[in-house]
């Protein structure tokens, strides 16, 4: 008897996963608890495990495309097993493994076709030019900079699949902006936390902004280039990253974003925005790079 699969909840808040690859195709065998395909939500990126035994029959949803949860996404079943007659949610029409995919259909069903009649090719996710693929991590960091059309943002991912870093390292048109560029710096916020608790803990409400004012200020004291340098802190927020525009009367700005998870740790990300015609790029990194140091360190911070 075929079995359905459908797309998994993982998380109270979940609504919809990313399928990002799937790890068998149709006609393959599978065995309850091998990894069937990976999914991405809001927060990570997942394996899920096959719930059948079987050979898997169709593939109702191809790599790229968010599906709603409890969604079938998938049929599994005995070789040959004729699911014609199965009927939930897309699976309306689904013909057996020995079938191949109507043109103008989006699944990775198979239609009948004559033994003369070439394999039709599958169209990539980023063929189908009325619609933009993008990943829900990089949805949340277009919404975070502004960014309202995804076409513009060349994607790096599976099949041109737009993703997170891809939005970071795109540089939004501004005619009234000074053509910059940007330094991203990645901070372990481990030590931070600890020393907002132990204030917390104290009866002092910590002020997070101001630590990395003063850590700025500390490092224009041995890094010049730090000088004059407009300093624009989110932390204490949910946004990840921060990358606001410079204008012509600015030297350089330093933005943060709030502290977030990145796998088992914790981090800050530090942006810094400047002119290379005003600002020599070996001498801001290895600033940047002791801001780090300081801010990896936040007793430095009140010791000096």
């Amino acid at each position: 008897m075929a079995n359905i699969v459908i797309m998994p909840k993982q998380g109270l808040q979940m609504t919809e996963g990313l399928i990002t690859k799937w790890l068998k195709s149709v006609g393959d065998k599978v065995t309850e608890g091998e990894p069937l395909f990976e999914m991405e939500t809001d927060k990570l990126t997942i394996t899920i495990d096959s719930s059948f035994t079987g050979t898997l029959l169709a593939i109702l949803h191809a790599e790229g495309e968010e599906v709603p949860i409890t969604e079938p996404i998938a049929v599994i079943g005995e070789a040959g097993e004729d699911i014609g007659n199965i009927s939930v949610g897309k699976i309306a029409e689904v013909k057996n493994i020995s079938e191949a995919p109507k043109p103008q259909e989006k699944t990775l069903v198979p239609v009948e076709k004559s033994p003369s009649e070439p394999t039709p090719v599958l169209p990539t996710p980023q063929q189908d030019n009325s619609r933009v693929f993008i990943t829900p991590r990089a949805k949340m960091r277009c919404a975070e900079r502004g960014i309202t059309d995804y076409s513009r943002i060349p994607g790096t991912g599976d099949n041109n699949m737009i993703i997170e870093r891809d939005v970071l390292a795109y540089r939004i048109p501004d005619t009234s902006a000074e053509c910059c560029s940007r330094i991203l710096l990645t901070v372990d916020a481990l030590k931070i936390e600890e020393y907002i608790k132990k204030l917390e803990s104290a009866g002092t409400d910590p002020d997070l902004n101001g630590l990395i004012r003063k850590a700025v200020v500390i490092a224009a004291k041995k890094f010049d280039v730090l000088d004059n340098v407009t300093v624009k802190s989110l932390a204490g927020t949910d946004v990840a990253v921060y990358m606001p525009s410079i204008s012509k009367e600015d030297t350089a700005i330093l933005s943060t974003g709030g502290i977030y998870s990145e796998g088992n740790s914790r981090k800050i990300t530090i942006t810094f925005t400047f002119s290379e015609e005003k600002l020599p790029v070996d001498t801001v990194a290895e600033s940047l790079s002791y801001l780090k140091t300081l801010l990896e360190n936040p007793i430095l911070v009140l010791a000096l």
